[in-house]
Order: C-alpha cells, then structure tokens, then sequence
C-alpha cells in the first residue's frame, strides 16, 4: 500500500507491506510552493501518481521553483519501491514563464507513462488554458510535449463558479494504444468535460 502526501516543503510516501499494520516513509522530493498566478482556480502541488507492474513508481506535480519560469510540471521515479527517488526532472518544454499545472499521470499494462497537465503557453497573458501531455515508452526518456487540445479555454468562462475547481476535473487513462486524456473545456461557455484520444506514436 502506497500513500503519498505534501508536508511544509516536500512530497513524501508511506508504504506498507503488511496490509496497514506498519508504514515506512521516504522522501520523494522537496516540493516548492506554487508562483503567484494572474487566474484564481485553486492549484496545488500535490501529487498525481502511478505504478507498474514491476513495482516502479512514479510521481508527477506542480512545482514553483523555477523562478521566473512559471509554475511547471516535475517528475521523479523510484524502481526500489520507495527506498530511494531520481532527481526531479521537468516534463513541460516551453521557453516561457507560462504555467502548467493540475498534472495527470497514468501507466499502461506495458509500463509506458504518460503525464497530461493545463497549460498556458499558448497565452502570452498567462490565463487561458490548453491541455498538453507527454510520454515515456520507459518511465525515463519523454517525447515532445504534445497538445492535446484543440480550442484554448478561458477558466472564467463559466459564469457559475467562475472556474474556482477548474482543474479537479483533469483526469489520463493508458489504453492498449492510445493515452486517453480528460478535462475541464469552456469554449461553450460553460464547463463541460471533453476527452480525446492521443495514439501512441504521436508522443514517444
């Protein structure tokens, strides 16, 4: 059993091996608190997670340590069930101060891992939305960033909730060959929940 959790300044995880009865915890990396951003959603550094069928864990999340970057999206990896994590590597390859948030990840039956995340690259305003993803045929060497969406989504579009949640609707499954992405789209000026369907030789 595998729990992960944000403290003051890290991301961490407790694993037990004996159905609860006993945990050990690990450090999975120092996390640093989120940027000052121009949208108001909440957006968080807590961690989206995986593991595959050898027991490879893999953790992705928002990070703002990359002053004047922007918010971005971090990686790391552990194949010795949590004893021990690889430096944090960032997915997201734009050159701007842009940022990226709300990461999802999943892993496929063949261990691949894909990780899709908001993002406001395309918005030199730094306020609406696109959707990219990546993916790695081996938890360690990701492709190109990939967009996923086709139309940018401005988060204040719902005249509801004025996108307050608009991230906790973000959501990847791993098919058989293709990386299935899910999120929060306002270009009908409301919130609707799209999907698409990425093949895998788009993003290797």
């Amino acid at each position: 059993m595998n729990v992960f959790y944000v403290g003051d300044s890290n991301i961490s995880l407790a694993r037990s091996t004996d159905s609860g009865a006993s945990y050990r915890t690990s450090t999975v990396s120092n996390a640093v608190a989120l940027q000052a951003r121009p949208t108001h959603y909440r957006a968080s550094v807590y961690p989206a997670v995986g593991v595959d069928s050898r027991n490879n864990l893999y953790v992705a999340w928002a990070d703002g340590r990359n002053t004047g970057s922007g918010n971005d999206i971090l990686f790391s990896r552990s194949t010795n069930s949590g004893l021990s994590w690889s430096a944090p590597v960032v997915l997201n390859t734009d050159a701007s101060s842009a940022d990226q948030l709300m990461p999802a990840l999943a892993v496929g039956k063949d261990g691949s891992v894909s990780v899709a995340w908001l993002d406001n690259r395309n918005d030199s305003a730094n306020y609406s939305y696109n959707v990219y993803m990546t993916r790695s045929s081996d938890g360690v060497s990701f492709g190109a960033n990939t967009r996923v969406t086709n139309v940018a989504s401005n988060p204040d579009n719902d005249p509801r909730t004025q996108g307050s949640m608009i991230g906790d609707y973000f959501a990847i499954g791993a098919g058989d060959s293709t990386t299935n992405v899910f999120w929060t789209d306002t270009r009908n000026n409301n919130e609707d929940i799209y999907t698409a369907a990425v093949p895998f030789n788009v993003n290797n």
